[in-house]
């Protein structure tokens, strides 16, 4: 990719091709109409300097040296401020000037319009006065598009972490508003960064390692993503003004007198907490969704890498270990301390729920009492967690447990399957219970690793829990998730593919608007496929104990408007599926080797562009994640020698994952991905 600082260095020398760029930047259309098969271009003193092309190569050859030469133009224009830096849509810049207009205060916009493919982003920086990343920060931004999804990102540079390849400090993308209302001037506010900042410390420590120093940040800039979808896009860019901003050089030339690692007590204040909010949970400004792992001693560098953001613990965190917590910008569920002790907590701001354990009895006057007491004296207001007695389905007393857990606690846990239940049988208990607890309650569902059927179907496992309602899950683990024995090798793969999984439809388990059956005789194996909606979209989860591996079969479900489109939502991005409006709704046609791959259904293309750039970010970690869990699947089925496995089941899953190998070397993202589901499934195939 290239940016315009980068262009405008190279070709500063270069009057002469600076010259043909202008040229043709004034005579593009006439270029294009006037090539022909035999076209020769740029003759030098009577000689060529070009062999004769195709009309195709010239029409291409043309296109790139108009959009390089808008890019050099723009970059030349002092009333331009908005610089291009890089697309992934083989983004063609049709025009970027400052026009006259009577609706922003200073009479001009900047006008980009581009015409972009198939992709994610198109970015446009404008360079800011490097500033401290704090609250009061408030930059607003007026703009007006032809198409809804451009959105406004901050850019951070960490001056303290440098990438290896570049030599040059890392810096990120701090998401903070979207264009929502096409054709009509919108404001779109850059602000809250710190809590904004927090979801992206945890990825840069990934990727550069857990002791890098994230201190100092600043910003540097405000970056416009002008790409809403394939075809051509038009943005106009008005006045801009920031407030509540600290330039870094006042930061640096102050002098602190606090120690490096003391935390100042309006800092505590800020740290986000915390709350429900509409029925939803949230960490600070941030929806939340909770991957709970029972901890058991494992590194937190690990912890952070399968994709776990909270920890139970028996007892309260040390300061030490508080401190390796925010870290790995890792959170902690654990038992509130004796109320003596619960002040001296005010510190423990990783520590955000606090765990009550199992009720067993109905709550008495006295215990309601100290649980106002605790609300009351908590210098935090920790979100309380509790769980009911016996919440199995065949105990209607069960429900009734649930229910008084809901009365007084703020997220009721319950586990989804009972160790001889089948995953539909599990599926279907669950949702009753949740169903029947009633729909103010917040859940978190307990998934056992330990099973064997976590180890069979683990991410389908997972996805059920989803459609059954759950909020939130509990990985309950009883053996360290750091051991090197295959069971817990196929243990920790299933976590990792799992989470990633998860987190592709986070915006559905923070809550849902409506959720409701949709089929269950038109799939012979399957028993139920849900569909949980938002406002803009609906996400369809299948339910099912076994696999057929040949046909397909049509699936009618009710869309969300006459224009609703479907996608497969798979690692390595959205895959639209053959669809066909009839009476009642959309009727999707589906293979039946993968039935319980998610399926998103919209009209609205801001949220595809959204779930595509989440694929497209989180790809690689994906595709890893499916291949070790596909060979931590074998090597273990090899390891125990089971005769259902030793047989052409086995061979077969040897040959998938092999094929997986060899997709996943030539670039073959997507068929990898198949190889390897294909790989897990012939080792359970019933």
């Amino acid at each position: 990719m290239w940016a315009t600082a980068s262009l405008a260095d190279s070709w500063a020398g270069h009057v002469g091709v600076l010259s043909i760029f202008r040229c043709i930047l004034t005579r593009d259309d006439n270029i294009h109409r006037q090539c022909n098969p035999e076209i020769r271009i740029f003759r030098s003193a009577g000689q060529d300097t070009a062999q004769s092309m195709t009309t195709r190569q010239n029409i291409t050859l043309v296109a790139v040296l108009v959009t390089l030469a808008r890019v050099l133009c723009a970059a030349n224009d002092p009333q331009v401020q908005w610089l291009f830096e890089r697309s992934d849509c083989q983004a063609n810049i049709l025009r970027h000037a400052t026009d006259e207009t009577s609706e922003t205060l200073s009479g001009k916009a900047e006008h980009i319009q581009i015409r972009g493919g198939a992709g994610t982003f198109c970015y446009f920086s404008k360079p800011t006065e490097k500033s401290h990343v704090i609250e009061d920060y408030d930059a607003r931004l007026r703009i007006r598009a032809n198409e809804a999804g451009i959105t406004a990102y901050a850019r951070v540079v960490f001056p303290n972490v440098v990438d290896e390849e570049s030599k040059r400090p890392v810096s990120v993308l701090l998401l903070c508003d979207t264009y929502d209302q096409a054709g009509v001037w919108q404001e779109l506010r850059i602000n809250k960064l710190p809590d904004r900042l927090q979801e992206h410390i945890r990825f840069v420590r990934f990727q550069h390692g857990r002791h890098v120093d994230v201190s100092g940040s600043y910003i540097d800039g405000h970056v416009l993503n002008v790409f809403s979808g394939p075809g051509t896009t038009d943005v106009w860019i008005g006045e801009s003004h920031v407030t509540g901003c600290i330039p870094l050089e006042n930061v640096r030339s102050g002098v602190s007198t606090r120690p490096r690692n003391e935390i100042s007590s309006d800092a505590i204040k800020k740290r986000p907490r915390a709350t429900i909010d509409a029925g939803r949970l949230r960490l600070g400004e941030t929806l939340f969704v909770p991957f709970v792992l029972d901890y058991n001693g494992e590194p937190l560098e690990l912890v952070a890498q399968l994709g776990f953001n909270t920890l139970s613990l028996k007892h309260l965190p040390n300061r030490e270990f508080l401190r390796d917590l925010e870290l790995h910008d890792l959170w902690v569920v654990c038992p509130p301390p004796f109320e003596h002790e619960m002040r001296s907590t005010h510190e423990m701001d990783r520590v955000i729920f606090w765990d009550l354990g199992t009720v067993d009895r109905s709550p008495t006057l006295k215990f309601s009492h100290a649980i106002e007491r605790m609300r009351r004296i908590d210098p935090r207001d920790r979100l309380l967690v509790a769980r009911g007695e016996n919440d199995g389905d065949a105990n209607p007393n069960g429900v009734a447990s649930l229910r008084r857990v809901a009365r007084f606690a703020d997220i009721v846990v319950t586990d989804f399957r009972e160790s001889d239940q089948t995953l539909v049988e599990s599926f279907e208990a669950l949702q009753s219970r949740i169903d029947a607890t009633g729909p103010s309650a917040r859940f978190w569902t307990i998934v056992d690793t330990n099973q064997a059927l976590f180890a069979e179907s683990g991410v389908e496992l997972l996805l059920a829990t989803v459609a059954a309602g759950a909020n939130g899950i509990w990985f309950r683990s009883d053996r360290p998730l750091h051991n090197k024995d295959p069971e817990t090798t196929l243990r920790r793969a299933t976590i990792a593919a799992g989470t990633l999984k998860l987190q592709s439809i986070r915006p559905w388990i923070v809550g849902v608007d409506r959720r409701q059956i949709i089929s269950r005789t038109q799939y012979p194996d399957v028993s139920r496929i849900v569909q949980l909606e938002t406002n803009d979209a609906a996400l369809l989860l299948t339910v099912c104990d076994g696999v057929s591996s040949d046909g397909s079969v049509a699936v009618t479900t009710p869309a969300l408007s006459e224009s609703s489109d479907a996608f497969q939502l798979l690692p390595t991005g959205l895959r639209p599926l053959n669809a066909k409006r009839v009476s009642g709704g959309l009727a999707i046609t589906l293979h039946k080797s993968e039935p319980t791959t998610p399926i998103v259904v919209t009209e609205n293309r801001l949220a595809t562009n959204q779930l595509a750039r989440f694929t497209s970010a989180t790809r690689n970690r994906s595709l890893a994640a499916e291949r070790e869990l596909a060979e931590a699947s074998v090597r273990l089925a090899r390891v125990q020698l089971r005769q259902e496995t030793t047989g052409a089941s086995f061979h077969a899953a040897e040959q998938h994952y092999d094929r997986g190998q060899r997709l996943l070397k030539t670039g073959d993202a997507t068929n990898a991905y198949q190889a390897f589901l294909n790989a897990r499934r012939e080792l359970h195939r019933r």
